[in-house]
């Protein structure tokens, strides 16, 4: 999230190693960023990708990354739906999305410490609350230790920490608003993502899986590549007739 903001936000000119960083929308040019349709589509989607990392975290004790699904849920409802263009929009409602779920996954980890200590008689049940006040104190500081971070880690680190899911998410969003068939790119990964979660890849998007390839893929999963992968092809061979 934070890549994003430093590859596409306008007015900020960044100085790494006698390189300036150009943004890609200039600071002269007024685009739409923080709107209505931004903020009640990036609450919607902070609902939904919360609720479901909550559950999977508590459920098998890990999470997965809302930004680039919410990059492209945003790309594809504001460019498509909407006919709207306006990459700062689709990064605000991505951000915001991301966020949510961010601040669920902190708080499932934290929260069970808090009930186990009330069924050993150490303190009280948490009631909803204590849990909505730990959860906005957690956000509250997140949003204050980026003010500093973020001119640590980003202005002047910029083009040495990489950010790799900042870094892909950013190229979903400049992909969407390039059109054609970068746009087209993005939407085949979807649906090729979905072949491979219902064949029972369900680690996709998993930082760990991240520099697999398919048959190693398919090989710790126990499956047949070159099916898989003949399911993959059929799509794309359906698709473009």
């Amino acid at each position: 999230m934070f890549y994003v903001y430093k590859s596409i936000q306008k007015g900020e000119e960044i100085m790494n190693e006698n390189k300036e960083f150009k943004p890609y929308i200039p600071a002269d040019k007024i685009t739409p960023e923080f709107t209505v349709t931004s903020i009640i589509m990036g609450v919607i989607l902070a609902v939904i990708f919360g609720a479901a990392n909550a559950y999977l975290g508590l459920r098998v004790g890990m999470t997965v990354s809302a930004s680039i699904p919410a990059a492209v849920i945003s790309m594809g409802v504001i460019r498509k739906i909407m006919k709207k263009n306006s990459i700062l929009e689709s990064n605000m409602v991505q951000t915001i999305g991301s966020a949510g779920e961010s601040l669920a996954a902190g708080a499932i980890f934290t929260m069970p410490a808090l009930f186990l200590w009330a069924e050993e008689g150490l303190c009280e049940m948490p009631g909803i609350v204590e849990i909505t006040l730990i959860a906005l104190c957690g956000g509250v500081l997140g949003v204050l230790f980026m003010v500093p971070l973020r001119n640590a880690l980003i202005v002047k680190e910029h083009a040495t920490l990489l950010y790799p899911e900042g870094t892909a998410c950013a190229d979903v969003l400049l992909a969407g608003e390039e059109g054609g068939a970068n746009a087209a790119t993005v939407f085949s990964g979807m649906g090729i993502a979905a072949i491979l979660m219902a064949a029972g890849m369900h680690c996709v998007g998993c930082p760990s899986s991240a520099m697999e390839s398919l048959e190693e893929a398919c090989m710790v999963h126990g499956m047949d590549a070159d099916q898989v992968l003949k399911r993959i092809n059929d799509y794309l061979a359906n698709k473009d007739k």
